[in-house]
């Protein structure tokens, strides 16, 4: 309860337009402050300046590189599913660029099947609807499928799938209607930067 209060009084210092304050509820106060802790710290400056390298692995996992507008918490990390989270980046205040590699490609499933999978995923569990359908797309020099999902509370998924020496890989972008589609650009900038070591 104690937190609640202290959360209260630094949002009314907050320096933000008048005729903002008493439209925001506490939990929207909350989200900003977040927000913009989240900005400071990984460095985002709206601008392709920072370098994000994820490094080969061991087990043949290929390396990449690409220009981003923040720094990314992460490179390259195994999760214990066995995927390995290569980055994410802010690209907008509530905006996001990431991209996984799940693991080796499986032949069995070719990108179709894989997009339905993940799509009927969302849609089975209430998270969103499928708004454009997978079509063909070039991500990072290879051929790829890409579809767009509405997410509940508004914000737009667009992903990738595509392979690359073997491995499954899918990257995406989560545009917040907040951002606009100022967002959505500069995450397309930063991907078209995105190469493989």
């Amino acid at each position: 309860m104690s937190g609640c209060g202290a959360s209260a009084r630094s949002f009314q210092t907050a320096r933000l337009p008048a005729d903002l304050l008493p439209v925001l509820s506490l939990s929207q106060w909350i989200r900003i402050a977040r927000g913009i802790k989240a900005k400071r710290s990984m460095g985002y400056t709206g601008v392709l300046e920072h370098d994000i390298v994820v490094p080969s692995d061991a087990d043949g996992r290929p390396g990449s590189r690409l220009v981003a507008p923040s720094r990314s918490p992460y490179l390259g990390v195994i999760n214990s599913d066995g995927s390995r989270s290569e980055f994410v980046v802010l690209i907008g205040a509530s905006s996001a660029l990431q991209a996984v590699c799940f693991g080796p490609a499986d032949d069995r499933r070719n990108l179709e099947s894989r997009c339905e999978l993940a799509i009927n995923s969302i849609e089975m569990i209430g998270a969103g609807r499928c708004i454009a359908q997978p079509t063909p797309a070039t991500i990072a020099g290879l051929p790829a499928l890409t579809y767009k999902i509405r997410l509940t509370r508004g914000r737009l998924l667009i992903e990738w799938k595509f392979d690359c020496q073997g491995w499954y890989f899918g990257a995406g972008i989560v545009q917040s209607t907040r951002d606009g589609e100022e967002a959505i650009a500069l995450g397309l900038a930063s991907l078209a930067t995105w190469t493989w070591t």
